[in-house]
């Protein structure tokens, strides 16, 4: 899934982005925490990874047929936080 959208408003906040992720469906030994209904914001999701790259791949090994749900939000160095972004999501291949 390719997600695009304007540069930040802002240039303090132009130092990287959390990306908070979660799986549907049943918990499994490699993804024990799931997303139960349909999230309302990047709160509602397990997993957050900060990162500093303009893209990032994530490969769900064995979870054919599940959604994924994303939600991004900026953060700079000195801890301010952006708003959430919207809830993305997308059926695995």
């Amino acid at each position: 899934m390719r997600v695009g959208g304007a540069a930040p408003p802002d240039g303090r906040v132009d130092y990287g982005v959390r990306i908070h992720w979660g799986l549907s469906g049943e918990p499994t030994e490699t993804n024990r925490f799931r997303v139960v209904g349909t999230p309302k914001t990047g709160r509602d999701l397990p997993n957050s990874l900060f990162m500093r790259r303009r893209k990032e791949r994530f490969d769900f090994d064995g979870e054919s047929g599940s959604r994924v749900y994303f939600c991004l939000k900026y953060e700079n160095p000195s801890g301010w936080e952006g708003p959430f972004g919207p809830i993305l999501s997308a059926i695995i291949s």
